[in-house]
């Protein structure tokens, strides 16, 4: 467990907004980067119910399906 209040991570670099990212990424390289593991989870269960949904679909009518279609 964290101990709070956190210590003093220095001064920041507020030259430009790409600058002051980069010095927040370095303080908390842990903390970008379970961010970073969290979200491409995230994404990739978005990617892969309706993936899982359409192959059982597939699987599951399409190939059963052997009356003609209506045309």
């Amino acid at each position: 467990m964290r101990e709070l209040p956190l210590g003093d991570p220095g001064t920041p670099d507020l030259r430009s907004p790409t600058r002051f990212l980069l010095w927040v990424a370095r303080v908390q390289p842990g903390v970008l980067a379970a961010g970073l593991v969290y979200g491409v989870a995230w994404m990739a269960t978005l990617v892969v119910v309706p993936a899982l949904v359409g192959q059982a679909i597939d699987l599951g009518v399409a190939d059963r399906d052997t009356a003609p279609g209506l045309r």
